[in-house]
């Protein structure tokens, strides 16, 4: 059976929390340490790349780098890994197929993370109330066009407002731990392509859950 973490499932949106943050800065930290860890997996990912077109020199990454995508990024690593596998049948191409799939259905919840913003609508102790990352209001992708009004009585202000995620600093902070295995996965996809090993000095720590 293939880990969880290879199902597009696993990288859904959590349902909202009912109570956000008391403190923004919660959220703040929250977001620094996933963009950070996810920056890990991409560094791994430009040396694979590096692989792929058989070059030693610090070029590819810097080219592979240059991609601001990470839609262009995953094509660029597909196109050269299919001549690499081509021309060298002895290397097993599932584990970069699955790492890589694993990374685009991340991708979706790191780009959340990294163009949300940080409100609150009502006090903490509010359903709905304190602090939560949410899409911005321009974003017509992740929000509803128009407000509709509830019509009960209900004093949740997330009832008249339409976000496709709204995260906690908790909820950040998980997506951060499975960033960090799909790291250590992604360490061992490219130890496994390379003659040698990568940069890092020790494998990522940490168990796929």
């Amino acid at each position: 059976m293939k880990p969880k973490f290879f199902e597009s499932r696993y990288w859904n949106s959590p349902p909202r929390e009912p109570h956000g943050d008391v403190g923004a800065e919660q959220i703040y930290q929250a977001v620094g340490t996933a963009l950070s860890q996810w920056e890990q997996i991409e560094s791994i990912l430009g040396e694979a790349f590096a692989t792929f077109v058989e070059s030693n020199s610090p070029a590819a990454q810097r080219a592979y780098g240059s991609i601001i995508s990470a839609v262009g990024r995953c094509s660029a690593l597909n196109s050269a890994a299919s001549i690499f596998f081509d021309l060298h049948p002895e290397k097993e191409k599932q584990p970069y197929t699955e790492a890589l799939k694993a990374v685009e259905f991340a991708s979706a919840r790191r780009n959340e993370i990294a163009h949300g913003v940080v409100k609150i609508f009502a006090t903490p102790e509010t359903i709905g109330g304190g602090y939560y990352l949410l899409p911005p209001d321009y974003n017509s992708r992740k929000t509803e066009p128009s407000i509709s009004f509830p019509t009960d009585e209900t004093l949740d202000p997330f009832a008249w407002t339409s976000f496709s995620y709204a995260y906690t600093s908790q909820q950040i902070l998980d997506f951060t731990k499975r960033f960090q295995n799909l790291e250590r996965i992604a360490f061992n996809m490219a130890r496994g392509l390379s003659s040698k090993p990568p940069s890092y000095s020790t494998p990522p720590s940490g168990e796929a859950k």
